[in-house]
């Protein structure tokens, strides 16, 4: 089978990644670009790989995935652009393909992005601010894709508890991406994921962010103004009436 070359990406991939070279930043991005191309010239041979070589895959996904959250920031780019690839709703058996992600990647991707985040002890560094751009970009496009799974690994997972935890007041960018993601999952407008916003008061810890800032005038703010002209725009009944209420409790 053609999509047996992926075997031996996985090894190749981790040895680039462990050796301390000044070659291997373009290596590494080399490599994912090939794998990109190849993906969008022959998506076929990667769907066939991911799904009749699940454990191979899950290997070579798991690679990508630690220089995700470990290697340089054009590296984070490149492979983030071959995780949507491999995402497209447009791919064979992508029902499959998106199960494996979600279970066996996204899920590690978020725990290792929340505890890079917290080493940083409530002072993120730029790079890493740039990269958690990134990882809110994958988050949208999973969600504007694959909704029914979304929903369930932002509830089962609890997604945004975990984004919320690594959010300091101070944190302007964070919030901005944090809040762009947000009113994503609104403007699905998904009675599932909205009764489940509501009933775990997320909704509230979303406010008190915006509370921080309303005095304000920044990008910070514009992005709540932004997420409120959408609820309002799309005629949000139950997320308005709630909203509502909690700014009769702050009065």
């Amino acid at each position: 089978m053609q999509c047996k070359i992926f075997d031996v990406l996985p090894s190749v991939i981790k040895l680039i990644n462990t050796r301390q070279h000044a070659n291997r930043v373009p290596q590494l991005i080399t490599i994912i670009e090939t794998i990109h191309f190849v993906t969008m010239a022959k998506p076929q041979l990667v769907t066939d790989y991911l799904c009749f070589r699940r454990e191979n895959a899950v290997k070579f996904l798991l690679e990508l995935e630690q220089c995700f959250v470990h290697q340089e920031l054009g590296i984070k780019f490149e492979i983030i652009e071959f995780f949507k690839s491999v995402l497209d709703p447009q791919n064979d058996n992508q029902e499959l393909i998106a199960k494996l992600f979600f279970s066996e990647i996204l899920l590690k991707l978020v725990k290792d992005v929340v505890a890079e985040a917290n080493k940083k002890d409530g002072k993120l560094q730029f790079e890493f601010k740039n990269m958690l751009e990134i990882f809110f970009d994958l988050l949208i496009y999973c969600l504007e894709n694959h909704l029914e799974l979304m929903r369930s690994f932002i509830i089962d997972n609890a997604l945004i508890q975990e984004l919320l935890s690594i959010i300091e007041p101070d944190d302007k960018l964070i919030i901005i991406y944090f809040v762009r993601f947000f009113k994503m999952i609104l403007l699905k407008n998904d009675s599932f994921l909205t009764s489940f916003l509501l009933e775990k008061k997320l909704l509230d810890k979303v406010m008190d962010l915006y509370y921080i800032y309303s005095e304000k005038t920044n990008m910070v703010v514009s992005s709540f103004l932004s997420m409120f002209q959408l609820i309002h725009k799309q005629n949000l009944k139950k997320v308005i009436i709630y909203i509502g209420e909690k700014q009769s409790e702050e009065i």
